[in-house]
Protein backbone atom coordinates (compact mmCIF):
# COMPACT_ATOMS: atom_id res chain seq x y z
CA UNK A 1 0.00 0.00 0.00
CA UNK A 2 2.66 2.54 1.05
CA UNK A 3 6.22 2.78 -0.19
CA UNK A 4 9.45 2.74 1.77
CA UNK A 5 9.51 6.56 2.02
CA UNK A 6 6.87 6.37 4.78
CA UNK A 7 7.85 5.62 8.39
CA UNK A 8 7.59 1.88 9.13
CA UNK A 9 5.56 2.55 12.27
CA UNK A 10 3.08 4.57 10.19
CA UNK A 11 2.66 1.74 7.67
CA UNK A 12 1.98 -0.66 10.57
CA UNK A 13 -0.45 1.87 12.03
CA UNK A 14 -2.42 2.19 8.76
CA UNK A 15 -2.67 -1.60 8.49
CA UNK A 16 -4.01 -1.76 12.06
CA UNK A 17 -6.27 1.27 11.53
CA UNK A 18 -8.01 -0.32 8.55
CA UNK A 19 -8.19 -3.88 9.93
CA UNK A 20 -11.51 -3.55 11.81
CA UNK A 21 -13.75 -1.01 13.55
CA UNK A 22 -12.63 -1.90 17.09
CA UNK A 23 -8.96 -1.32 16.22
CA UNK A 24 -9.84 1.89 14.38
CA UNK A 25 -11.74 3.31 17.34
CA UNK A 26 -8.68 2.79 19.59
CA UNK A 27 -6.52 4.75 17.13
CA UNK A 28 -8.66 7.91 16.98
CA UNK A 29 -8.39 10.82 19.39
CA UNK A 30 -12.02 11.67 20.19
CA UNK A 31 -13.70 14.05 19.95
CA UNK A 32 -12.20 14.30 16.50
CA UNK A 33 -11.74 17.68 14.85
CA UNK A 34 -12.99 18.52 11.38
CA UNK A 35 -16.20 18.85 9.43
CA UNK A 36 -17.93 15.56 9.97
CA UNK A 37 -20.97 14.20 11.76
CA UNK A 38 -18.83 11.37 13.17
CA UNK A 39 -17.05 13.24 15.99
CA UNK A 40 -17.54 10.63 18.72
CA UNK A 41 -17.06 6.87 19.14
CA UNK A 42 -20.83 6.40 19.00
CA UNK A 43 -21.19 8.14 15.63
CA UNK A 44 -17.95 7.04 13.95
CA UNK A 45 -18.35 5.09 10.69
CA UNK A 46 -15.60 2.56 9.96
CA UNK A 47 -13.27 3.67 7.15
CA UNK A 48 -12.69 0.47 5.17
CA UNK A 49 -9.28 -0.63 3.91
CA UNK A 50 -10.54 -0.19 0.31
CA UNK A 51 -10.83 3.57 0.91
CA UNK A 52 -7.24 4.02 2.12
CA UNK A 53 -4.75 3.63 -0.73
CA UNK A 54 -2.01 5.46 -2.58
CA UNK A 55 -2.63 6.31 -6.24
CA UNK A 56 -5.65 5.45 -8.40
CA UNK A 57 -8.20 2.77 -7.64
CA UNK A 58 -11.55 1.77 -9.13
CA UNK A 59 -14.34 1.11 -6.64
CA UNK A 60 -17.78 0.10 -7.91
CA UNK A 61 -16.98 1.43 -11.38
CA UNK A 62 -15.79 4.85 -10.21
CA UNK A 63 -12.14 6.00 -10.39
CA UNK A 64 -10.79 7.37 -7.12
CA UNK A 65 -7.45 8.89 -6.19
CA UNK A 66 -5.87 8.48 -2.76
CA UNK A 67 -2.82 10.41 -1.63
CA UNK A 68 -0.69 10.37 1.51
CA UNK A 69 1.39 13.52 2.14
CA UNK A 70 4.10 13.70 4.76
CA UNK A 71 3.71 17.13 6.37
CA UNK A 72 6.49 16.48 8.91
CA UNK A 73 7.87 13.50 10.83
CA UNK A 74 4.87 13.53 13.17
CA UNK A 75 2.05 14.53 10.81
CA UNK A 76 0.76 12.76 7.69
CA UNK A 77 -2.32 13.78 5.72
CA UNK A 78 -4.43 11.52 3.52
CA UNK A 79 -6.92 12.72 0.92
CA UNK A 80 -9.32 10.63 -1.12
CA UNK A 81 -11.57 11.77 -3.91
CA UNK A 82 -13.03 11.08 -7.28
CA UNK A 83 -10.26 11.26 -9.89
CA UNK A 84 -10.11 14.70 -11.53
CA UNK A 85 -12.99 15.89 -9.37
CA UNK A 86 -13.82 16.70 -5.75
CA UNK A 87 -12.05 15.52 -2.61
CA UNK A 88 -14.49 13.36 -0.66
CA UNK A 89 -12.57 13.35 2.62
CA UNK A 90 -9.20 14.04 4.18
CA UNK A 91 -7.64 12.73 7.36
CA UNK A 92 -4.72 13.92 9.45
CA UNK A 93 -2.67 11.40 11.39
CA UNK A 94 -0.42 12.62 14.16
CA UNK A 95 2.28 10.84 16.13
CA UNK A 96 2.73 11.48 19.84
CA UNK A 97 4.79 9.67 22.48
CA UNK A 98 2.39 6.70 22.36
CA UNK A 99 2.14 6.26 18.58
CA UNK A 100 0.06 7.36 15.59
CA UNK A 101 -3.57 8.52 15.85
CA UNK A 102 -6.23 9.96 13.60
CA UNK A 103 -6.77 13.52 14.86
CA UNK A 104 -8.81 15.19 12.09
CA UNK A 105 -11.41 14.07 9.54
CA UNK A 106 -12.67 16.57 6.98
CA UNK A 107 -15.55 16.18 4.55
CA UNK A 108 -15.22 19.32 2.38
CA UNK A 109 -18.70 18.97 0.89
CA UNK A 110 -20.36 18.31 4.24
CA UNK A 111 -23.02 20.86 5.14
CA UNK A 112 -24.26 21.34 8.71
Amino acid sequence: MLGSNYPKDFVTFINDFTSNKASQLKLIKFPISGTTTAKTKNTWIFVRRELIFQGDNEIDGVEYTGDFSIINQNLIEYTMGITESDILFSMKFEKDEFGWYLVSYEEPNYEY
